[in-house]
């Protein structure tokens, strides 16, 4: 193929229009100039030259700005958008006013500081040169202070002939008032080329007086200097400087032919005169093309919005002018040929295109559309191509490296079906978004009930190749059919009406089913691993397969009361805000557990006994080597502290929970994710040393936390949304501070204390600038807020370099670096009065003065220290000495115990088991050894809620569980008691009063705090007692029983406690019966009497008779039988009147009759 080119020779000979104005004079008082004011009164400097219409003068955040003119006030406005208009309304410079002057200009003043603008200058106002019209700022479109001042001439603005940077604040502008023509000069410079195949010329025009240059141009002649083309442009001059290109093919429309010789001329136009060039001529080389464009390379497919979407590559050797196409379907006639891709200027030689079609235009007719390109090259060649038919069936797709993304489908589909390919690719991401509420496409989906996905599919991802739902917000579903064959689905999103999923058997992965109201019943496939999230669902119980090995997250599902999972999950699930849930079991396969948190009814959570790797210890879920806490399921305890050999604490471990005192261990490494968040009741947290990573909001929400002291050596990272804190301590060690760091603070914070060990690294210094850029404001803008630092410190320093900031603020104080002070001794045993010991301190950093540290004792009747910490015993006893160092005006002190005396050696306890029921009071025995040792006797609960003690040693039961009891010396001894205490007794057993004849149902009151019930049945009161029934109600129904039976019952309750039951005592035994069977009964009449008859009703205690006389009487009771009776006559009946009979039995349990149901009635005339 070949191209065409310009003639090498000629590449130098076109020219490039270069206008240079010069102006006869610049004046510099003339009668306009004279009686103008600096705007800006002191303030001289630009931030930005001569731009567009007007210039930028720096100054501060409310300096004062005055009328450079005086004259009227034509205009005030405050918004935010983004230029001012030829009518000098607002659309972008904030606050700010436009006066039309006494000289018949028009000047505009820009982003000025909201509600500066004082109340005299108002719209009509009059305003004097100088007077004061309001106050710099940086409202509006604006990166920082400063004025933007503008002048008019007529309908734009135009400060051109101004000065804009006066050697000071009185000196007037210069102007110039000439008018007169400019000299115009042309530089001759060589063809520009847009590509290697597209001719055309380039001119700059400079205008650095904004002359009114209206028109330039460019004439296209042929060799014999006949006009070809004459092209033109408006000058709308906005700066010094206009940019003009003439590309002949583009702009003027006209194709070059290979090996022809043309002319040109550029001109200029300037108050109605025309200034021309030179003539200059160039020439193409190469051979006419007759080689039509090759279109390759096509995909054809339906977007989200139905439109048919054509992506192809077209080539040719000279250069595509255009591609036009038709589109029809089989059941309609061929279109017009329509412009797809007209090009602006010649194309280069190959493109890559792409045109899309509304189908609507046919009706989104379902089937077989047809498609014709057409593409012409700039020798007018063209070919048409034929790239094949492409179904639509109602799916709208996107093609991309060859994989095909399912999105959306045709509104009109009832029952869907998805093929696992749609012409000729395979399907592989599938994702619908339904939403009746048209928020997303403007359709309707309400008709779509079922989804069937066709067989064939191995994996359905979302659009970004995750794992989460391909379906979602589809409010009238019902059902989707999932085929076998596929692996992996990424699930279901709030579609409320779907009741059914049909998973297959070969399905390993589900990613999401969230928010499906009406779905009640899951049943996952047997071989189903992995499942992602379970959450928002009506499902009262979870049947998990055996292949399950990991589920991320089961939440808000509140029909849920027990979780139970199988033996071999590897990772147990995050549980959160499933309101109902009372009962979690963990099997012994499990070794990984999430967050559980926002489950208020959450009272058991079992681990299985033969579990190695979790255990639950002090409400805290930990790997067996207590490096890792995963879950905190305590309720209302406020004080929680960890290990000392946790490394790491789990995403969400603390969420929601009631907590106001966290003790972490020193050795803590790893905090992770929203830990801490909506901990509403902690009020204090310290980050330890040795805490390297801590993940996003981990702290965030937690509206009673009013400080935080820092004293981890890494880089003190963001810690967003910690809006209530009033006070951040920064501990020494700490080097790095990030801007974010302050960034997360609300308006809250007051206190703020930097160490000097902090670096103010560059590293950390970003285009909004670093953490000390967020201090000054902080000092700035809050009257009562204090920064304590240590002076010369480099944070000190750097204060000192940034400047600008309210320096009473600022609190020199050395204790900023205190890190830590200790003592040699915890305790000391001195053994007679007169004696000494000798203990030391240890203060942290070493740069601290050590004289800060001073000495007392708690007692000096019993022992006193001296300032070199020499301890002497004055009296038998038991008191505490302390080191004691005023920090920031806060005394901190450490303690040492003595002990003036004799040493206990031993304790022991009568008992060290003990089992107690709820409510039960024990006094704990303790023996000394030896007996009259001093030493005081410390009791403590491990359990409170269980069990408690009291100083003395007096216990109470307060809860069904186990608990520890510790005693211990002052000195260090100790012993430990094991306390078991039963649930109590089951009271108020009663039978119901809905008595049947083959069952029994009960109920009992409620116990507080216990798991669950069990129920014992004997048929006779000392006979022998068997299990019918454990539950976790207050009633139970007995059935499959004989009627006529009386059955003796007794109820106990259970807690159970790291997978044992701690049984209470049984309730007495209550009778209780079944009804006896209703008799069946014949009735003979006889004179004035009627004879009634029956079977006897086996485990009947008596009979009862009723009767009524005629249809309308009542029944009222006429005998009562004993049981061994079989017939009843009754007499003085009335003769011709009709009696109606009917009888039932009862049977007495516990003093009480249980009746049976009535006999059927039987009537009888008497003679």
């Amino acid at each position: 193929m070949k191209r065409l080119f310009i003639n090498k020779l000629m590449l130098f000979c076109s020219a490039t229009l270069i206008f240079t104005f010069i102006f006869s004079s610049f004046m510099r008082n003339n009668i306009y100039a004279a009686s103008l004011m600096w705007p800006v009164p002191g303030y001289t400097g630009l931030s930005q030259g001569l731009h567009g219409n007007a210039i930028d003068i720096s100054a501060p955040g409310g300096a004062t700005i005055v009328a450079a003119m005086g004259g009227t006030v034509t205009h005030k406005f405050t918004c935010g958008q983004q230029h001012l208009g030829s009518n000098h309304t607002c659309n972008g410079f904030g606050t700010g006013i436009v006066i039309s002057g006494n000289d018949g200009r028009i000047y505009q003043y820009a982003h000025m500081t909201s509600n500066s603008i004082p109340a005299n200058v108002y719209v009509g106002a009059t305003v004097s040169t100088g007077q004061v019209i309001g106050a710099v700022g940086t409202t509006g479109n604006s990166s920082g202070n400063h004025l933007h001042f503008g002048i008019s001439t007529g309908n734009y603005l135009n400060v051109s002939g101004y000065n804009p940077s006066p050697t000071n604040g009185t000196e007037s502008y210069y102007y110039s008032s000439d008018t007169s023509a400019p000299t115009i000069t042309f530089a001759n410079q060589s063809i520009k080329f847009t590509d290697d195949c597209n001719a055309g010329v380039f001119t700059r025009i400079q205008n650095p007086f904004y002359q009114n240059v209206q028109t330039v141009g460019c004439r296209l002649y042929n060799e014999s200097g006949v006009l070809l083309k004459n092209y033109t442009e408006t000058c709308g001059l906005s700066s010094s400087y206009v940019n003009y290109t003439c590309n002949f093919i583009s702009d003027m429309g006209y194709t070059l032919e290979a090996g022809t010789t043309y002319k040109y001329q550029q001109y200029a136009i300037f108050n109605g005169v025309e200034y021309k060039d030179n003539i200059y001529s160039f020439t193409t080389t190469g051979n006419k093309d007759n080689d039509a464009p090759t279109i390759s390379n096509v995909e054809m497919y339906f977007d989200t919005s139905e439109r048919l979407v054509v992506h192809f590559d077209v080539e040719d050797n000279a250069g595509i002018s255009s591609i036009k196409y038709q589109v029809w379907t089989e059941n309609n006639g061929q279109d017009d040929l329509k412009t797809a891709y007209l090009l602006t200027s010649t194309s280069t030689s190959k493109e890559d295109c792409s045109f899309s079609v509304d189908i609507s235009d046919h009706n989104n007719e379902l089937g077989t559309y047809c498609i014709r390109l057409y593409a012409s090259d700039t020798s007018g060649n063209e070919n048409c191509f034929n790239p094949g038919n492409v179904d639509f069936l109602g799916f709208c797709y996107k093609i991309n490296a060859g994989e095909i993304f399912v999105t959306d489908i045709s509104e009109t589909m009832e029952n869907v079906v998805i093929p696992s390919s749609i012409n000729g690719y395979n399907i592989n991401h599938f994702y619908l978004y339904g939403n009746s509420l048209n928020l997303i496409n403007g359709k309707n989906y309400d008709n779509v009930n079922s989804i069937t996905f066709e067989t064939g599919f191995v994996e359905l991802l979302d659009t970004f190749g995750k794992y989460e739902s391909n379906i979602s917000f589809f409010n009238n579903l019902q059902s989707v059919i999932l085929p076998e064959g596929l692996i992996g689905f990424g699930g279901i999103d709030c579609c409320t009406n779907l009741t059914s999923i049909s998973f297959p058997s070969t399905l390993q992965k589900i990613g999401i089913i969230n928010g499906c109201n009406s779905l009640d019943v899951l049943e996952f496939p047997h071989n189903l691993m992995e499942i992602s999230k379970l959450s928002y669902l009506p499902i009262d119980e979870f049947n998990f397969p055996s292949s399950i090995r990991k589920i991320g997250r089961i939440s808000s599902c509140d029909n849920i009361e027990n979780l139970s999972f199988p033996d071999g999950i590897v990772d147990v699930p995050v549980i959160s805000d499933c309101r109902n849930l009372k009962k979690i079991k963990i099997p012994k396969t499990a070794q990984t557990v999430g967050a559980i948190f926002n489950c208020e009814n959450l009272n058991e959570v079992v681990i299985d006994n033969d579990n190695p790797y979790l255990i639950l210890e002090n409400n805290l879920i930990m790997n067996t080597e207590k490096t890792i806490v995963y879950a905190y399921v305590g309720k209302g305890k406020k004080n929680v502290i960890i290990p000392s050999s946790v490394i790491e604490i789990s995403d969400e471990v603390f969420c929601y929970s009631d907590i106001e005192i966290i003790d972490l261990s020193e050795e803590l490494e790893e905090i992770g994710r929203d830990t801490f968040r909506y901990c509403n009741k902690l009020q204090e947290i310290v980050i330890p040393e040795c805490v390297k990573k801590i993940g996003s909001n981990f702290l965030a929400d937690c509206d009673s936390l009013k400080s935080v002291e820092w004293r981890s050596s890494c880089d003190v990272m963001g810690t967003s949304k910690l809006q209530s804190i009033k006070e951040f301590k920064i501990m020494y060690g700490v080097e790095n501070i990030t801007e974010d760091t302050l960034w997360g603070f609300g308006s809250n914070l007051r206190k703020i204390t930097i160490p000097s060990s902090v670096k103010c690294d560059d590293r950390y210094t970003s285009e909004t600038g670093n953490f000390l850029t967020f201090l000054v404001l902080y000092m700035n803008n809050f009257s009562d807020f204090k920064c304590y630092i240590k002076k010369d410190s480099i944070v000190d320093l750097k204060l000192k370099e940034l400047g600008g900031y309210d320096e009473s603020k600022i609190i020199y104080d050395d204790t900023v670096d205190f890190k830590k002070l200790e003592i040699s001794e915890d305790v000391i045993n001195i053994t007679n009065v007169g004696e000494c010991r000798q203990i030391s301190f240890n203060l942290q950093p070493s740069i601290l003065d050590k004289s800060l540290v001073t000495w007392g004792s708690d007692n000096s009747y019993i022992a006193t220290i001296d300032n070199n910490g020499n301890i002497t015993a004055k009296s038998f006893g038991t008191t505490y000495v302390r080191a004691n160092i005023k920090v920031l005006g806060e005394i901190k002190s450490v303690k040492c115990k003595v002990i003036v005396g004799k040493s206990l050696v031993s304790l022991s306890l009568a008992k060290n088991q003990i089992t107690m029921t709820k409510g039960d009071n024990y006094i704990l025995k303790v023996t000394k050894n030896p007996t009259d040792s001093n030493e005081k006797i410390i009791y403590c609960s491990s359990n409170s809620n269980i069990v408690s003690v009291d100083s003395s040693g007096k216990l109470k039961a307060n809860n069904a569980g186990i608990a520890t009891i510790t005693v211990e010396s002052e000195n260090g001894i100790k012993s430990i008691c094991k306390i078991i205490v039963k649930p109590s007794n089951v009271v108020n057993v009663i039978q119901k009063e809905k008595y049947s004849t083959t069952s029994i149902t009960m109920s009992w009151k409620n116990l507080a705090g216990v798991t669950g019930y069990e129920v014992y049945r004997a048929t006779s009161n000392k006979g022998k007692y068997t299990k019918v029934a454990t539950t976790t109600k207050t009633s139970y129904k007995n059935s499959k029983l004989k009627s006529g039976k009386t059955y003796y019952y007794k109820v106990r309750a259970y807690k159970t406690v790291n997978g044992t039951k701690i049984y209470g005592s049984f309730s007495s035994v209550v009778a209780m019966g079944t009804k006896t069977a209703a008799p069946s009964i014949k009735v003979t009449a006889g004179k004035k009497k009627a004879k009634l008859s029956w079977k006897k009703v086996t485990g009947a205690n008596g009979y009862e008779v009723y009767m009524k006389t005629g249809t309308k009487g009542k029944y009222k009771k006429v005998k009562a039988l004993s049981a061994n009776k079989k017939t009843y006559t009754k007499t003085k009946l009335v003769k011709g009147k009709k009696f109606f009979f009917k009888m039932r039995t009862y049977r007495k349990v516990g003093g009480k009759k249980i009746y049976s149901g009535w006999s059927g009635v039987k009537g009888i005339k008497i003679f």
